[in-house]
Protein backbone atom coordinates (compact mmCIF):
# COMPACT_ATOMS: atom_id res chain seq x y z
CA UNK A 1 0.00 0.00 0.00
CA UNK A 2 1.29 3.47 -0.87
CA UNK A 3 0.27 6.45 1.25
CA UNK A 4 1.17 9.94 0.07
CA UNK A 5 0.87 12.49 2.87
CA UNK A 6 0.58 16.13 1.83
CA UNK A 7 1.58 18.46 4.62
CA UNK A 8 3.32 21.67 5.59
CA UNK A 9 5.92 21.70 8.36
CA UNK A 10 4.24 24.66 10.09
CA UNK A 11 0.81 23.00 10.22
CA UNK A 12 -0.10 21.94 13.79
CA UNK A 13 -2.84 19.61 12.55
CA UNK A 14 -0.33 17.84 10.29
CA UNK A 15 1.89 16.88 13.25
CA UNK A 16 -1.16 15.69 15.17
CA UNK A 17 -2.33 13.75 12.11
CA UNK A 18 1.08 12.11 11.87
CA UNK A 19 0.85 10.99 15.51
CA UNK A 20 -2.65 9.54 14.99
CA UNK A 21 -1.87 7.90 11.66
CA UNK A 22 1.18 6.19 13.12
CA UNK A 23 -0.89 4.96 16.07
CA UNK A 24 -3.35 3.43 13.63
CA UNK A 25 -0.52 1.96 11.58
CA UNK A 26 0.87 0.26 14.69
CA UNK A 27 -2.43 -1.63 14.98
CA UNK A 28 -2.61 -2.54 11.28
CA UNK A 29 -1.64 -6.10 10.37
CA UNK A 30 -0.15 -5.06 7.04
CA UNK A 31 1.96 -2.21 8.42
CA UNK A 32 5.20 -3.65 7.05
CA UNK A 33 3.82 -3.32 3.53
CA UNK A 34 2.79 0.33 3.86
CA UNK A 35 5.05 2.76 2.02
CA UNK A 36 4.79 6.40 3.11
CA UNK A 37 5.98 9.41 1.15
CA UNK A 38 5.72 12.97 2.43
CA UNK A 39 4.60 15.44 -0.22
CA UNK A 40 5.07 19.22 -0.08
CA UNK A 41 2.29 21.75 0.37
CA UNK A 42 2.69 25.42 1.25
CA UNK A 43 -0.02 27.03 3.32
CA UNK A 44 1.36 30.46 2.44
CA UNK A 45 3.67 30.49 -0.60
CA UNK A 46 3.99 34.27 -0.25
CA UNK A 47 5.31 34.11 3.33
CA UNK A 48 8.50 36.01 4.05
CA UNK A 49 11.89 34.34 3.98
CA UNK A 50 12.52 36.11 7.29
CA UNK A 51 10.94 34.51 10.34
CA UNK A 52 8.30 36.43 12.25
CA UNK A 53 6.17 35.64 15.32
CA UNK A 54 3.37 33.26 14.42
CA UNK A 55 0.77 35.39 16.23
CA UNK A 56 1.44 38.28 13.86
CA UNK A 57 1.40 36.03 10.82
CA UNK A 58 -1.87 34.35 11.83
CA UNK A 59 -3.63 37.58 12.76
CA UNK A 60 -4.15 38.31 9.07
CA UNK A 61 -5.85 34.94 8.65
CA UNK A 62 -8.03 35.01 11.76
CA UNK A 63 -8.72 38.73 11.91
CA UNK A 64 -6.96 39.79 15.10
CA UNK A 65 -4.10 38.61 17.28
CA UNK A 66 -6.59 37.63 19.99
CA UNK A 67 -8.46 35.41 17.54
CA UNK A 68 -5.17 33.92 16.37
CA UNK A 69 -4.24 33.15 19.98
CA UNK A 70 -7.62 31.50 20.55
CA UNK A 71 -7.12 29.28 17.51
CA UNK A 72 -3.61 28.36 18.66
CA UNK A 73 -4.87 27.59 22.16
CA UNK A 74 -7.51 25.26 20.73
CA UNK A 75 -5.15 23.15 18.63
CA UNK A 76 -2.60 23.13 21.48
CA UNK A 77 -5.22 21.69 23.82
CA UNK A 78 -6.28 19.05 21.30
CA UNK A 79 -2.68 18.03 20.54
CA UNK A 80 -1.84 17.73 24.24
CA UNK A 81 -4.38 14.91 24.53
CA UNK A 82 -2.26 12.98 22.02
CA UNK A 83 0.98 13.67 23.88
CA UNK A 84 2.23 16.61 21.80
CA UNK A 85 3.41 19.78 23.55
CA UNK A 86 3.01 22.83 21.32
CA UNK A 87 4.45 26.28 21.98
CA UNK A 88 2.70 28.24 19.24
CA UNK A 89 2.93 31.56 21.06
CA UNK A 90 6.68 31.54 20.42
CA UNK A 91 6.66 29.82 17.03
CA UNK A 92 8.49 31.61 14.21
CA UNK A 93 6.53 31.55 10.95
CA UNK A 94 8.61 31.59 7.77
CA UNK A 95 8.35 30.56 4.13
CA UNK A 96 8.59 26.77 4.10
CA UNK A 97 9.85 26.16 0.57
CA UNK A 98 13.43 25.60 1.74
CA UNK A 99 12.28 23.12 4.38
CA UNK A 100 10.36 21.21 1.71
CA UNK A 101 13.48 21.15 -0.47
CA UNK A 102 15.35 19.60 2.43
CA UNK A 103 12.66 16.95 2.88
CA UNK A 104 12.77 16.16 -0.84
CA UNK A 105 16.56 15.73 -0.57
CA UNK A 106 16.16 13.55 2.52
CA UNK A 107 13.91 11.22 0.57
CA UNK A 108 16.38 11.07 -2.31
CA UNK A 109 19.48 10.60 -0.16
CA UNK A 110 18.26 8.60 2.80
CA UNK A 111 15.02 6.99 1.69
CA UNK A 112 11.48 7.41 2.96
CA UNK A 113 12.21 6.30 6.50
CA UNK A 114 14.76 9.06 6.89
CA UNK A 115 12.38 11.51 5.23
CA UNK A 116 9.73 10.60 7.80
CA UNK A 117 12.22 11.05 10.66
CA UNK A 118 13.23 14.48 9.38
CA UNK A 119 9.59 15.47 8.90
CA UNK A 120 8.90 14.66 12.55
CA UNK A 121 11.98 16.64 13.59
CA UNK A 122 10.89 19.72 11.65
CA UNK A 123 7.36 19.54 13.05
CA UNK A 124 8.71 19.47 16.59
CA UNK A 125 11.25 22.19 15.85
CA UNK A 126 8.63 24.63 14.62
CA UNK A 127 5.66 23.74 16.80
CA UNK A 128 7.46 23.14 20.10
CA UNK A 129 10.92 24.73 19.94
CA UNK A 130 10.43 28.07 18.12
CA UNK A 131 13.07 27.13 15.54
CA UNK A 132 13.60 29.23 12.41
CA UNK A 133 12.95 26.77 9.58
CA UNK A 134 14.19 29.27 7.03
CA UNK A 135 17.73 29.26 8.43
CA UNK A 136 20.01 26.98 6.40
CA UNK A 137 22.31 26.24 9.32
CA UNK A 138 19.38 25.31 11.55
CA UNK A 139 17.93 23.03 8.88
CA UNK A 140 21.30 21.39 8.24
CA UNK A 141 21.59 20.70 11.96
CA UNK A 142 18.27 18.90 12.00
CA UNK A 143 19.30 16.87 8.94
CA UNK A 144 22.47 15.82 10.74
CA UNK A 145 20.39 14.68 13.71
CA UNK A 146 18.67 12.09 11.50
CA UNK A 147 21.97 10.96 9.97
CA UNK A 148 22.18 13.11 6.85
CA UNK A 149 25.47 14.83 6.07
CA UNK A 150 25.94 17.49 3.41
CA UNK A 151 22.67 19.34 3.91
CA UNK A 152 24.42 22.71 4.04
CA UNK A 153 25.96 22.22 0.62
CA UNK A 154 22.65 21.01 -0.77
CA UNK A 155 20.74 24.03 0.55
CA UNK A 156 23.36 26.38 -0.89
CA UNK A 157 22.67 24.95 -4.35
CA UNK A 158 19.60 25.07 -6.57
CA UNK A 159 19.10 21.31 -6.43
CA UNK A 160 15.54 20.23 -5.81
CA UNK A 161 14.01 23.63 -6.55
CA UNK A 162 12.23 22.59 -9.74
CA UNK A 163 11.26 19.20 -8.35
CA UNK A 164 9.60 20.73 -5.28
CA UNK A 165 7.84 23.37 -7.38
CA UNK A 166 6.49 20.61 -9.59
CA UNK A 167 5.33 18.55 -6.61
CA UNK A 168 3.54 21.53 -5.06
CA UNK A 169 1.88 22.18 -8.41
CA UNK A 170 0.75 18.55 -8.59
CA UNK A 171 -0.95 18.90 -5.20
CA UNK A 172 -2.91 21.91 -6.41
CA UNK A 173 -3.78 20.10 -9.64
CA UNK A 174 -5.18 17.22 -7.60
CA UNK A 175 -7.48 19.67 -5.84
CA UNK A 176 -5.71 19.53 -2.49
CA UNK A 177 -6.50 22.75 -0.67
CA UNK A 178 -5.87 21.83 2.96
CA UNK A 179 -3.46 19.69 4.91
CA UNK A 180 -2.89 17.11 6.11
CA UNK A 181 -4.30 15.13 3.20
CA UNK A 182 -3.68 11.40 2.88
CA UNK A 183 -3.90 9.73 -0.52
CA UNK A 184 -4.08 5.94 -0.50
CA UNK A 185 -2.80 4.07 -3.54
CA UNK A 186 -3.41 7.18 -5.67
CA UNK A 187 -7.16 6.43 -5.53
CA UNK A 188 -8.67 7.49 -2.21
CA UNK A 189 -8.10 10.60 -0.16
CA UNK A 190 -9.04 11.91 3.26
CA UNK A 191 -7.97 15.17 4.87
CA UNK A 192 -7.67 16.31 8.45
CA UNK A 193 -6.16 14.92 11.64
CA UNK A 194 -8.67 12.10 11.76
CA UNK A 195 -9.16 9.99 14.90
CA UNK A 196 -7.01 6.88 15.18
CA UNK A 197 -9.99 4.60 14.60
CA UNK A 198 -10.83 6.36 11.33
CA UNK A 199 -7.29 5.87 10.06
CA UNK A 200 -7.36 2.26 11.18
CA UNK A 201 -10.60 1.61 9.31
CA UNK A 202 -9.21 3.32 6.21
CA UNK A 203 -6.12 1.12 6.24
CA UNK A 204 -8.27 -2.00 6.55
CA UNK A 205 -10.59 -0.88 3.77
CA UNK A 206 -7.81 0.07 1.38
CA UNK A 207 -6.12 -3.26 2.05
CA UNK A 208 -9.26 -5.02 0.88
CA UNK A 209 -10.09 -2.35 -1.73
CA UNK A 210 -13.63 -1.85 -0.41
CA UNK A 211 -13.37 1.83 0.39
CA UNK A 212 -15.40 4.48 -1.40
CA UNK A 213 -13.62 7.60 -2.61
CA UNK A 214 -13.46 10.23 0.13
CA UNK A 215 -12.72 13.91 -0.23
CA UNK A 216 -12.33 16.54 2.44
CA UNK A 217 -13.61 15.69 5.88
CA UNK A 218 -11.43 17.74 8.20
CA UNK A 219 -12.33 16.42 11.63
CA UNK A 220 -13.36 19.18 13.98
CA UNK A 221 -11.33 21.70 12.03
CA UNK A 222 -8.44 19.27 12.00
CA UNK A 223 -6.59 20.69 9.06
CA UNK A 224 -4.89 23.86 7.89
CA UNK A 225 -5.73 25.69 4.70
Amino acid sequence: MKVDIYSDVICPWCYLGKRRFEAALAEFAGADDVEIEWKPFQLDPSASQQAQPSTQALAAKFGTEDQARAAMAHVTEVAAKDGLAYDLENAQTVNTFTAHRLLWWAGQKGGRGVQTALTARLFAAYLSEAADLGDHAVLAGFAAEVGLDGAGDFLASDDGVEEVKEAIGEARALGIESVPTYVFDERWAVSGAQPVEVFRDLLDQVATATISATEGGCCGGGCCG
